[in-house]
Order: C-alpha cells, then structure tokens, then sequence
C-alpha cells in the first residue's frame, strides 16, 4: 500500500527451506546473533 518494491528479514539459517519456498532469496553471507544463532537475510520482491 506504500509502495514498496522489496521485503526483508532476518531468518535462521535452519527455516532457509522455508523462506525459499515462501519465494525469498537469501542474500549476502550468513551472520550469527548471539544467544539465537545462525541467520541470513532473506528477500522478496513484492512490487
């Protein structure tokens, strides 16, 4: 409703099936936050 072209997240690296089937793309390398674990940043273009 505001126009936005992309949507991004933080998601763990264990639901990075998920994502992908969501149609999110993982991008750049994965990053560790402390006391949660491994992450990527998901995308998706929605506009």
């Amino acid at each position: 409703a505001r126009g936005a072209e992309t949507v991004w997240c933080n998601g763990r690296t264990s639901a990075r099936g998920f994502y992908e089937h969501q149609g999110f793309t993982a991008v750049g390398e994965e990053f560790d936050i402390e006391s949660v674990g491994p992450h990527h940043v998901f995308v998706i273009k929605v506009g």
